[in-house]
């Protein structure tokens, strides 16, 4: 018997949104808006705001999706019912221009973060494995095993239009080079609980 323990989940699901009509905005707010400087290497990340600011409807509705597939994920880990209603979520666009990258990096402060995307071709989302003992303990004997998801250094996810993926905060992530002529546009986001939300429970 074999036994999965401390195992570490990442929810993907396909949207239905018209992603199309999303793009003219997601240009509109790099043309008007300075670019956050965080892991973001050459590309453009915009502010984090909640799905309601926007002056597109659609990133409401996405806000809502992305609402609903945290709650789905949050009770496939196990999380009380009672946790779900006082879930928030900021966001913010990254438009990733050719050569383009993020470095590795977590998103501690929030519960869950993830991503969602609206222009995409390739395989560039990359997760670290978080047991940082796994690379040392078993390097040298690597030819005697396949790369899985248990003894890989780093794993990666399929990254097209419509795709959504919801994964720890605390899970270290990065995004491969833009190797394509066209940019890449993705909007990511924090699930998080506010401040005080459980005091005194």
């Amino acid at each position: 018997m074999i036994e999965s323990l401390f195992a570490t989940q990442v929810y993907g699901a396909d949207l239905n949104l018209d992603v199309k009509t999303m793009i003219p905005e997601c240009y509109r707010i790099q043309q008007t808006t300075e670019s956050e400087k965080q892991s973001n290497q050459g590309g453009f990340q915009s502010k984090h705001i909640t799905p309601q600011k926007y002056k597109h409807p659609l990133f409401h509705q996405l806000g809502d999706e992305i609402m609903k597939h945290a709650c789905t994920y949050a009770k496939a880990l196990g999380f009380k019912e009672e946790l779900m209603p006082h879930l928030e979520m900021q966001m913010w666009i990254n438009i990733n221009k050719p050569q383009a990258f993020n470095n590795p990096h977590v998103h501690l402060g929030s519960f869950f973060s993830g991503a969602y995307y609206i222009k995409a071709s390739e395989m560039t989302l990359g997760f670290e494995n978080p047991n940082k003992l796994t690379p040392y303990a078993w390097h040298y004997h690597k030819k005697y095993f396949h790369d899985s998801a248990t003894t890989a250094e780093t794993c990666f996810c399929e990254t097209i239009a419509n795709r959504i993926y919801i994964f720890p905060c605390w899970l270290t992530h990065f995004v491969l080079p833009n190797r394509t002529k066209e940019d890449r546009i993705s909007i990511s986001f924090d699930v998080t609980i506010p401040e005080n939300t459980f005091v005194g429970h």
